[in-house]
């Protein structure tokens, strides 16, 4: 896990997780820093998350089918393809692509 036994322990750092999956995004952001309690002198790590979001609707698979349609798009617009039905009607192209 990121942050345990850190050595840079002078300042706090910010990190930003995400976890992006097929159907929805996931992100957190977590602030790392080093606590040293007296009398002992013991330094101890501390984890905060200072914030947690998600989207549902947003996934790998949502961002496969935006760059699909801008190549589509863009093949169907070549001057050789004039008049051609368009690519995203031929499921062998849709697969290759």
């Amino acid at each position: 896990m990121f942050g345990i036994d850190r050595l840079d322990r002078e300042k706090p750092v910010n990190v930003l997780f995400y976890n992006m999956g097929a159907m929805d995004t996931e992100v957190s952001l977590v602030k790392y820093s080093a606590i040293t309690e007296m009398p002992a002198n013991k330094t101890y790590e501390h984890v905060e998350v200072l914030a947690e979001a998600w989207d549902k609707d947003l996934g790998g698979a949502d961002l496969d089918t935006i760059i699909l349609n801008i190549i589509a798009e863009r093949f169907n617009q070549l001057k050789e393809r004039q008049g051609k039905p368009d690519v995203r009607d031929n499921p062998k192209v849709i697969k290759r692509l």
